[in-house]
């Protein structure tokens, strides 16, 4: 059964990022642990540059002014980053973009519409967040949406920036909110980025789904991973983790990073 479980959430990360471009085009949602097993930290090269990380907060989720009122979901983006990398299949553009719950409801997102401009040239897709019935933001609370797109028309290393508009719909509270610490981003592979950590939650859950956002030291956003790992916490222990991140080929990235931000639900 559990194999069966595993292979099911495999299947929705690969498929439910699909996104839609205004013409036909050939488009994919990364799972961040396809081509980034699990290893064990110990065995990982020396790191160049790394950097050790304290998680912060994504927000302290906000209590709502006036309990009776009628519900009013709302999200605003507060950061975006874009580029078009050499990826694991060819040439990739790359987009994330930060947002914080503004309204008096827990919310999901139920659509992402990024407008891209890639060395002049505009590009426009949509696509529904993967498992996005299952992130659900709380008031006051940051979360993320990523998205990979393969091109091959495209150049890598062009320049590249992007504005998102984000689609919310209320929601029923959040079961179970995963936490992530201990954080640490080593530059010890050319190429890609290693991260480890641990996680833990407040309740029982078989598996999970993590968003993380990186910062620099002025607190502009640099990119986001998402990733789940297969394991089932009962809200009294912790499980490591620790992801090759081929598909964020961000140059620096540890170096560049002077803070995290993390949203994680259990279900």
């Amino acid at each position: 059964m559990k194999r069966l479980t595993v292979f099911i959430i495999c299947v929705l990360l690969l498929a439910s990022g699909c996104a839609k471009k205004e013409e036909k085009a050939s488009l994919f949602a990364v799972d961040p642990l396809n081509g980034g097993a699990e290893t064990d930290e110990a065995a990982l090269p020396g790191p160049k540059g790394a950097a050790g990380l304290e998680t912060a907060p994504a927000a302290e989720p906000a209590a709502t002014a006036d309990p009776g009122a009628a519900p009013s979901p709302a999200v605003t983006v507060t950061g975006t980053a874009a580029y078009v990398f050499d990826g694991a299949e060819g040439p990739t553009l790359y987009g994330a973009a930060a947002y914080e719950n503004t309204g008096n409801c827990p919310v999901i997102i139920t659509n992402a519409a990024l407008s891209f401009n890639v060395g002049g040239t505009a590009y426009q897709y949509s696509f529904v967040p993967i498992m996005n019935d299952k992130t659900v933001v709380l008031p006051g609370e940051t979360s993320f949406v990523a998205f990979w797109h393969k091109d091959a028309s495209l150049t890598p290393g062009t320049a590249a920036a992007m504005a998102a508009s984000l689609d919310c719909a209320k929601a029923e509270g959040r079961d179970v909110t995963v936490y992530a610490k201990d954080i640490f981003l080593a530059d010890n592979y050319p190429g890609f980025t290693t991260m480890t950590g641990t996680l833990s939650s407040d309740g029982e859950c078989d598996l999970n789904l993590v968003y993380i956002g990186f910062y620099d030291s002025s607190d502009n956003l640099i990119g986001v991973w998402h990733f789940t790992k297969n394991a089932p916490m009962d809200g009294s222990d912790s499980k490591s983790f620790s992801i090759h991140m081929k598909e964020l080929p961000i140059d620096g990235l540890a170096e560049k990073t002077s803070g995290v931000r993390v949203i994680g639900v259990g279900f």
